[in-house]
């Protein structure tokens, strides 16, 4: 089984750890670089609740937890309140894995509190605008961009060599822009003919859609958290 990995080194160590224990073979190759803005004027004690869509945009406010350790957190999924946890929040929920669920949470949970305050931390790249549908239910949002994803073209040769010598049996893709960065990796290196054998699993119906319009042959989905689960399944 060979496994390409393909999430920023910081969101990757869980999984490449599991995967050396199980003598599983892979590669990392990151889509996205991510890059941390400046966010000094954030203050959370000025808040009663934080959201947190990914945990890029916990750690991109690490200085800023010792402010107010015990704010309530809304985090997308199990990862992103796990990194929240580690970074010293001490009041966090998941969604378990898409930010539709963390939008049902956070409404029926805070329906009958729209006087409180919410900073809702995300990325400059969003596919679901979270902060309208709040908006929408009445409850007071102020958005902060903290981080820039760029998709990443320029692949090792080393990481190319491997992957033409050995398909990887599955590509865990994370994101929409992730999909769009394997697709650029695919042209830019002549990779279709090969790696259209290969499953890419997804973590969403969009990003599912966005390979059936480029043509992938072989379409998988899995739940976040759960790829080790996915790879058993691929393996019978």
């Amino acid at each position: 089984m060979h496994v390409l990995v393909t999430r920023p080194i910081q969101d990757s160590f869980e999984i490449i750890l599991e995967l050396k224990k199980r003598s599983y073979d892979f590669t990392h190759i990151p889509l996205l670089k991510i890059d941390y803005l400046d966010v000094k004027e954030i203050n959370l004690k000025d808040y009663e609740i934080a959201i947190f869509t990914s945990a890029n945009a916990v750690r991109s406010i690490q200085e800023h937890v010792r402010k107010n350790k015990k704010i309530k957190c809304y985090c997308v999924g199990r990862f992103t309140e796990k990194v929240a946890k580690n970074f010293g929040f001490l009041n966090t929920i998941s969604a378990e894995g898409s930010v539709n669920a963390l939008k049902n949470l956070i409404i029926n949970s805070e329906k009958n509190n729209n006087f409180k305050k919410i900073i809702y931390l995300c990325g400059d790249h969003t596919s679901f605008d979270l902060e309208k549908e709040l908006k929408t239910e009445g409850l007071k949002i102020n958005k902060v961009v903290t981080y820039s994803s760029e998709v990443i073209s320029e692949v090792d040769k080393e990481s190319i060599k491997k992957v033409k010598e050995h398909l990887p049996d599955v590509i865990f893709i994370y994101s929409s822009r992730g999909a769009e960065g394997l697709m650029k990796i695919v042209e830019k290196y002549s990779l279709y003919q090969l790696l259209k054998e290969s499953v890419v699993a997804c973590m969403s119906n969009k990003i599912v859609e966005h390979f059936k319009n480029n043509k992938w042959k072989k379409i998988d989905k899995f739940n976040p958290g759960e790829e080790l689960i996915k790879i058993e399944q691929l393996k019978k």
